[in-house]
């Protein structure tokens, strides 16, 4: 576009060039800003693992003797890409625990059916790269076979590695980000699920819990609460109930027809406010202006289902057993924090990929087992 002479640019085309400009300004700062956040604190990265090794699963298409072998490969460099990134002083790895979505199907039955398996992406790439035909039967069992390889691997590093029974990542990580313990701590989640922008805090200089959000290629965004209420005009506070409202399309959960995250800022600006409101006070002003505008009309018809969404959504209270609760606690205040090098050099050769360099993720994995050691 710089090659254009200026009398090819139209008003609008300048406008936008120039706001796309002051975006990616704004987002190196942002970026800049958030990776020297004060070493005053220390660092808690909690990675939402279902989310990661899924992300590198569909995308890697490497492959060995024993077939796929991209999603382990991948999860273990997207690792040591965010600890060179972030120099955590604890990792924390949660899993959605098998029959995690059982106790939400009971409330929407529908919930994440409408997901594509993750392997259904995978097979286009590898047959386009000239690999076996393998059947999705195959490739099922390969995404399981690899995420068990996975959990060994990390079996070995100083990093809490966390799977409840009939509980989601989302509960865990959430409960984990709101223990006292970390009260003090800087937290990072790496996920791309916004679901977690309800529990960022802090603005740009203060951060207390910001969202790592992984993007193609190898990039990254954090999200905080400034870019949050930058983008949505919704305060991070406010955000279940406005996702409530809107629906979630990824996990299969409708909510008012038509009735998007703009609109509901525009209707309801007051969820900019750094204070919480009610889905009680929206129906409120909804039930005041009906047949005003079709958004008011509405919410109050789905009434029920933006109530259950709620439900579903919000993470300031996680859905997860009191007896599990324990176990989350004992899992990241007393765990081993041997770092075993030489079995995962080992399991690499088993694997077939031995040149892939984790030298970085060595060097923070014995900096983290050497810190935990400490405080046994």
């Amino acid at each position: 576009m710089t090659n254009l002479d200026p009398p090819l640019w139209t008003s609008s085309t300048k406008r936008l060039f120039e706001s796309l400009q002051i975006e990616q300004a704004r987002q190196k700062i942002s970026m800049a800003r958030l990776r020297k956040m004060s070493s005053k604190k220390k660092r808690l990265l909690i990675i939402d693992g279902s989310n990661m090794f899924r992300r590198n699963y569909e995308a890697n298409p490497a492959v060995s003797d024993k077939g796929p072998i991209g999603g382990l490969r991948g999860t273990l460099s997207s690792i040591q890409k965010v600890c060179n990134e972030m120099s955590p002083d604890k990792v924390a790895l949660i899993w959605d625990g098998p029959g995690g979505s059982a106790r939400k199907r009971k409330l929407v039955p529908s919930y994440k059916s409408g997901r594509k398996v993750p392997w259904s992406g995978l097979m286009g790439k590898l047959n386009r790269a000239g690999g076996n035909m393998l059947t999705s039967a195959q490739l099922q069992q390969n995404f399981t076979w690899q995420q068990t390889e996975l959990i060994g691997y990390i079996d070995k590093m100083p990093i809490h590695q966390i799977m409840i029974p009939y509980v989601e990542a989302d509960d865990v990580i959430s409960y984990v980000a709101q223990m006292p313990d970390f009260d003090e701590w800087q937290k990072v989640i790496y996920s791309t699920d916004k679901d977690f922008y309800q529990l960022t805090r802090g603005s740009v200089g203060s951060i207390e819990t910001v969202i790592y959000r992984p993007k193609p290629k190898g990039e990254a965004e954090f999200v905080h609460e400034d870019s949050i209420l930058e983008e949505f005009g919704i305060h991070p506070c406010n955000f279940a109930v406005a996702r409530a409202i809107a629906g979630d399309k990824s996990d299969n959960l409708p909510g008012a027809p038509g009735v998007g995250l703009g609109k509901i800022a525009k209707r309801f600006p007051y969820l900019a406010e750094s204070c919480e409101h009610s889905l009680e006070k929206i129906f409120e002003d909804c039930e005041k202006n009906l047949g005003k505008l079709k958004i008011y009309d509405n919410i109050i018809q789905n009434k029920n289902d933006i109530l259950t969404n709620y439900g579903m959504m919000q993470l300031s209270s996680p859905n997860i057993p009191f007896k599990s609760t324990k176990i989350i606690k004992e899992s990241i205040r007393n765990m081993d924090m041997s770092f075993d090098k030489t079995s995962i050099e080992v399991k690499k050769r088993r694997h077939d990929f031995p040149q892939v360099r984790l030298d970085g993720l060595y060097t923070h994995m014995k900096r983290l087992s050497v810190e935990g050691k400490k405080d046994e």
